[in-house]
């Protein structure tokens, strides 16, 4: 354990004693400042080492000179040169970078683990960069246990964190909190960070109970209902200065009914660029990088899609790089985004009132319950489904992966003609069921539908 036996003023006013040309002051535990003279007594050059000794033989790494390495940074170079050693490395002469984002060679905490398991894995195989599991993380995991030593996490750590979560009547939480951490647990063990998953034996359906994939499909009269129940506003403000609220900002409406005629993932919308979208060809091609299969997907813009795409044009600006920006401009529309504002206005009306949140609470509420942005995905390919179009043609609007190896091997066909006239149909019933009158209030400044 280092001594620290250095002030800063110390350092500052080290000089070499009366008659010798240089000195060695330590600080303890192989930090030491050394000392020379100059033919100014006082401006001597003073710059620190690290000590240590290997295979019987003493060793000296310099760290830098002072005042450009001061002494905080000097025991935190020599703090790294320790852990090397203590894990059975031998330094190099090269001096380390350290920045203040810099990370322990061996995280010592949970927290230390999940930096370090975003930095080097999450950020770079999680299409938003780990953000959704950092967030569940600091919600969930950081709180309870996150200054915990790492070698001192035990199973009864999960269960603390997994249990509270299921008492709660959280269980589908607990469960992906209990899979989040197994995640992380796995690769710090092929990182050599831990020799145990205290996730082991764990199961998740212990917490989450049986699940039942969703099936909701909004049906036609529901689609007809939903644009009725968006053209709603009302008006709040200081009298005489009221302001005019949409049940749903007007962008997130649009991109409801730009779901619904594209098939597109909520996530892909949110990242799309205009330089991908052609309006005048009328396709979309949505990148690798924003796909769930990481695979490129071409979607035919129906005339329907079309028009939405303008009122999302109009609202993002002529210049716009996203066509969801977000609302500094800095980038695209954060992808959790429209899920909230969806969810957030088929809340019972007995919910109290959150801050922050829209004050429509169950403004969207339809007769065949609560919908999410996903259903508006399974209700196109419904739809698809009711107008005559094959299943292997919709599986391609959707992007689906044909889970067969042998069907997929031989099977190659992209049938785009078959795709462009399914979006077509699908467009076409949506303009029956909501018909540019029905979304009127959506084209602001007189813009072309």
């Amino acid at each position: 354990m280092a001594k620290h036996t250095l002030t800063e003023r110390k350092v500052r006013t080290a000089r070499c004693p009366a008659g010798a040309t240089e000195t060695t002051i330590y600080d303890g535990d192989g930090l030491c400042l050394r000392v020379r003279a100059t033919a100014d007594a006082k401006s001597p050059q003073r710059a620190w080492q690290f000590w240590y000794t290997r295979n019987g033989r003493r060793q000296r790494i310099g760290l830098g000179a002072y005042p450009e390495i001061g002494l905080k940074d000097a025991r935190d170079r020599a703090d790294r040169y320790r852990e090397l050693l203590r894990a059975g490395i031998t330094p190099t002469k090269a001096i380390p970078t350290l920045t203040p984002n810099d990370v322990p060679l061996i995280p010592r905490t949970v927290d230390d683990l999940m930096n370090r398991w975003r930095a080097n894995y999450l950020a770079h195989n999680h299409k938003d960069g780990g953000a959704a599991s950092e967030a569940a993380y600091r919600r969930h995991i950081g709180p309870a246990i996150g200054a915990t030593r790492l070698v001192d996490v035990r199973k009864l750590h999960v269960l603390h964190i997994v249990n509270a979560l299921t008492a709660a009547g959280k269980g589908r939480t607990a469960a992906g909190t209990l899979a989040m951490l197994r995640q992380m647990f796995n690769w710090a063990i092929r990182q050599d960070f831990v020799a145990a998953d205290p996730t082991a034996a764990l199961k998740k359906s212990e917490y989450a109970g049986k699940t039942v994939s969703r099936d909701r499909v909004l049906s036609g009269d529901e689609l007809r209902e939903l644009a009725t129940r968006l053209q709603a506003s009302r008006r709040a403000g200081p009298k005489g200065r009221e302001r005019v609220f949409p049940v749903l900002p007007l962008a997130t409406q649009a991109s409801v009914w730009v779901m619904l005629a594209t098939l597109a993932r909520v996530g892909e919308l949110s990242r799309a660029r205009w330089d991908n979208i052609d309006l005048d060809a009328r396709t979309w091609i949505i990148p690798a990088t924003n796909s769930k299969n990481e695979k490129p997907h071409l979607v035919h813009l129906s005339p329907f899609a079309i028009r939405h795409l303008r009122h999302l044009q109009q609202y993002a600006g002529a210049d716009a790089e996203w066509v969801l920006p977000n609302a500094r401009g800095s980038g695209h529309l954060d992808v959790q985004a429209i899920t909230k504002q969806l969810r957030d206005r088929q809340q019972p009306a007995t919910t109290a009132q959150r801050k922050g949140r829209s004050v429509e609470r169950s403004a969207l509420h339809l007769p065949g319950g609560d919908f999410t942005a996903h259903d508006l995905r399974r209700t196109g390919a419904t739809i698809m489904q009711s107008l005559g179009v094959a299943s292997e043609v919709i599986e391609r609007c959707l992007n689906h992966v044909e889970r067969d190896a042998l069907v997929r091997t031989y099977q190659r066909a992209e049938l785009l003609p078959e795709r462009a006239e399914a979006f077509a149909k699908l467009g076409a019933q949506l303009d029956r069921l909501a018909p540019a009158a029905a979304t009127a209030h959506l084209a602001i400044r007189g813009t072309r539908p």
